[in-house]
């Protein structure tokens, strides 16, 4: 396998999360995956705001550490999954095949996650003050390609990606202040750093996204959320759905610590 290392972002509480993907794994015949289990929420120590949840800051270190091994340990390809990844049969020729593709795109991230509001061609990011921005792009799906590039693209959810060990120190470089979700602040570097990002199609989905199972990190939610859930597909429920990244907005502009 053309992959250095597999790693999965895992809270130990989620056992039922860890025994679903174990199956996935021994299915596809993966023995040899990093399960990353440290900075559990209720340790993280923090000074001020510092805009994010704990639970998202977990995450968000979980992350970074993968990161680090790979730079530290001079991998050229790594594979990061979060626990809620559902893989699919036949996973391992469709990772070396997407490798491949990867590799002579030259790209620097891969994403291989997705969810049902992104597809090759349109999706949404939202900007500094997190209005949702539209594409629409001229990328045609090819028959027996599952790598896309496209100037535009930026992250496509972190629960299954791949970085290459060209944009390693770049990224990193990048991750020392903890201000912002892990997704958010790819998005921040990749435009920053002008990153090279590719796709995966077909793409793999999240038990959390696609309703399968309850998101550990959003546990709350304000009031207008929960009206928008109610009206979706409106115009009232796309303007509470402003209401509620708007304030997340505000919060990332704190400048709290985490220690």
């Amino acid at each position: 396998m053309l992959i250095d290392k597999i790693f999965i972002t895992h809270h130990p509480a989620l056992t039922k999360r860890k025994q679903n993907l174990l199956l996935d794994l021994q299915r596809e015949g993966i023995a040899n995956a990093e399960w990353v289990e440290m900075f559990p929420p209720e340790e993280i120590k923090t000074t001020g705001k510092i805009g994010i949840s704990k639970k998202e800051a977990s995450l968000y270190l979980k992350h970074r550490y993968c990161l680090e091994q790979q730079l530290k340990n001079g991998w050229e390809n790594i594979l990061i999954l979060e626990d809620d990844a559902m893989l699919p049969e036949n996973f391992i020729p469709y990772l070396e095949k997407c490798l491949d593709e990867f590799s002579e795109l030259r790209g620097d991230m891969l994403f291989l996650g997705t969810n049902k509001e992104f597809s090759l061609k349109k999706f949404y990011y939202r900007n500094e003050k997190f209005e949702r921005i539209e594409y629409n792009v001229a990328v045609e799906k090819k028959g027996g390609q599952n790598v896309y590039y496209h100037p535009t693209y930026m992250s496509r959810c972190t629960h299954a990606y791949i970085v290459s060990n060209q944009a390693i120190e770049k990224i990193l470089k990048n991750l020392e202040t903890i201000n912002k979700t892990i997704d958010n602040k790819f998005d921040e570097i990749i435009k920053k750093e002008v990153l090279k990002v590719c796709w995966a199609e077909p793409g793999i989905y999240q038990t959390t996204i696609d309703g399968l199972e309850k998101s550990s990190l959003k546990n709350y939610k304000p009031w207008y959320l929960k009206t928008a859930l109610l009206f979706k597909k409106t115009f009232f429920y796309n303007l509470l759905k402003d209401i509620y990244h708007y304030n997340r907005a505000k919060k990332f502009k704190c400048k709290g610590k985490i220690s």
